[in-house]
């Protein structure tokens, strides 16, 4: 079975969101970067404290994933038939499942790019984590898949 699911005005924006956060951060990093102090945090503790050290050229590493996993994602948003869904998907509920399914896609993508790039900003700005970012960061991963696997269930 191969289906199409056309992009919603949600998912559009989301992915618009999505661009203006990794171009922001990216076009800070590149004006920044002469005034970027030589030594800059490259690891966090589940604390959020610094617990490793790097030079400022390891702040590439962040932009590249962040990139890539949206990239990566988006490639992935366009073949609905090869997603691993908790139901099994029909000629009578792709028309349901496959936009829940591609929300789900998009509204993680938005979360990978929003994560990549406060832990980049802290890096940037050579500052630890908040103690309760990991724990947050988490939980609301743990609701929105929560979320989205009940509505699909929902609508099986």
């Amino acid at each position: 079975m191969n289906i199409t699911v056309k992009p919603s005005w949600f998912s559009r924006l989301i992915n618009i969101l999505c661009l203006l956060i990794l171009c922001g951060i990216s076009l800070y990093m590149i004006i920044k970067w002469s005034k970027l102090p030589d030594e800059i945090p490259a690891h966090f503790n589940g604390a959020g404290e610094i617990d490793r050290w790097g030079n400022k050229g390891s702040l590439i590493f962040m932009p590249v994933l962040g990139w890539i996993m949206y990239l990566g994602i988006g490639l992935f948003e366009r073949f609905p038939q090869s997603w691993n869904t908790s139901v099994t998907v029909t000629a009578e509920n792709a028309v349901r499942i496959y936009p829940i399914l591609r929300n789900l896609m998009v509204v993680s993508k938005f979360y990978v790019v929003l994560i990549f790039s406060v832990i980049w900003v802290y890096q940037l700005l050579a500052l630890p984590l908040p103690g309760w970012f990991l724990w947050v960061s988490l939980g609301l991963l743990a609701l929105m898949i929560i979320y989205y696997l009940v509505k699909l269930n929902r609508n099986k």
